[in-house]
């Protein structure tokens, strides 16, 4: 990937069905979160693009907690992570993105660009983009911190750039039980869980 990928080549995974399509560039010109992100957690980037002076950007994040335990999640995936950036965005970004890559109104979770072009065998490679406003909302439902549900999202999306699929009931099943073993080997709650870590 370059340091700007914006490749119009990314499509969505299956959490958005097979054969998406769209125009729109995935969502990662913004500055990387924390001083030594990259240096911190080898080919894993933090993004934070959130509008500055936006409800999304007074959302309170401990930044370099993710970074760290981003660190933590890139050694639980079943596969290296090469090179993949998340964007933390706001609403109304994770509503065009869905509406132009997934045909779907409304804001979302967590999005996956796996990189087409990428060698599975040098590890994932691709973008996750990660509504910052959904996880406060969720995080607050579940009675726990907002952080764990943003790695919630990432997990998920960083299984779905492993291969793991969700589009029919056993495979998200499986999928769930592969991202709630990497949240517990992380110390946090799972998927359905409302305790704070």
């Amino acid at each position: 990937m370059r340091p700007d990928p914006a490749v119009t080549s990314r499509q969505p995974a299956a959490s958005c069905g097979v054969g998406a399509d769209s125009d729109d560039d995935p969502p990662l010109s913004a500055q990387p979160v924390g001083p030594g992100s990259d240096a911190d957690a080898p080919g894993l980037r933090w993004i934070d693009r959130r509008p500055p002076g936006s409800a999304a950007a007074r959302v309170e994040v401990d930044l370099a907690w993710l970074v760290g335990k981003g660190r933590e999640l890139a050694a639980q995936l079943p596969r290296p992570i090469a090179e993949v950036s998340i964007a933390l965005l706001d609403d109304d970004e994770m509503d065009r993105l869905h509406r132009a890559h997934c045909g779907v109104a409304g804001t979302t979770d967590v999005l996956s660009y796996p990189d087409p072009d990428a060698d599975p065998s040098q590890g994932l490679v691709g973008d996750l983009a990660i509504g910052i406003e959904v996880a406060q909302r969720e995080a607050a439902a579940r009675a726990r911190r907002i952080e764990a549900e943003i790695l919630l999202y990432a997990a998920h999306g960083l299984l779905h750039l492993a291969g793991e699929r969700d589009d029919t009931a056993e495979s998200a099943a499986k999928m769930r039980e592969a991202q709630d073993r990497v949240m517990r080997a992380l110390g946090l709650p799972t998927t359905e869980e409302t305790a704070s870590a």
